[in-house]
């Protein structure tokens, strides 16, 4: 007996753009070098999820920077283009 297994995957997202709101522009900047997912990279909810934890650990600046601030992710996903835009808004 001989079987035949087929696996579609579907479309594979990519990044659009990640965007940090409500922070100075120097604490933007530190966020922004830590950021290693590029545009157009395949997107990985994962890192998105962890980005804070690693960002704090990249350094103690940031540490200082991000303690006691809360982190509200805004991810959207676009079907039509299978893009994946993500927006980190610090309160």
């Amino acid at each position: 007996m001989n079987l035949s297994v087929a696996i579609d995957p579907g479309p594979v997202y990519r990044l659009g753009f990640v965007k940090f709101e409500n922070v100075s522009n120097d604490l933007r900047k530190m966020l922004m070098r830590a950021w290693q997912l590029l545009p157009g990279d395949v997107f990985d909810e994962n890192y998105v999820a962890n980005f804070i934890a690693h960002a704090e650990n990249a350094g103690p600046v940031l540490m200082r920077s991000l303690a006691g601030l809360k982190v509200v992710y805004d991810v959207r996903a676009y079907p039509q283009s299978h893009q994946v835009d993500v927006l980190i808004r610090f309160e």
